[in-house]
């Protein structure tokens, strides 16, 4: 369980593996967390999860950054795309 309440439920590299493999993605992008990195993204478990937030100075209350995603695809021969973070 999470400190953030009764609601909430914290999950770890095995189930976010079991969730790319059962749904045959790569990559996990998820949202509403502030990530602990304060830079607008973190990047978890094995590189298999990734944690974006837009909002800088979320709510006025925290100092972080916000962050975006750029997916391409790298070439005509990948079928994995390229993350790029900013």
């Amino acid at each position: 369980r999470s400190s953030r309440g009764s609601v909430v439920i914290n999950f770890g590299p095995d189930v976010t593996e079991k969730f790319l493999q059962d749904n045959d993605l790569s990559l996990c992008i998820r949202s509403h967390q502030v990530p602990k990195t304060m830079d607008g993204y973190e990047l978890l478990h094995n590189g298999r999860l990734l944690t974006i937030f837009s909002a800088s100075h979320y709510a006025g209350r925290f100092s972080n950054s916000g962050g975006v995603a750029v997916l391409q695809r790298s070439g005509s021969q990948s079928s994995e795309p390229s993350l790029s973070m900013r």
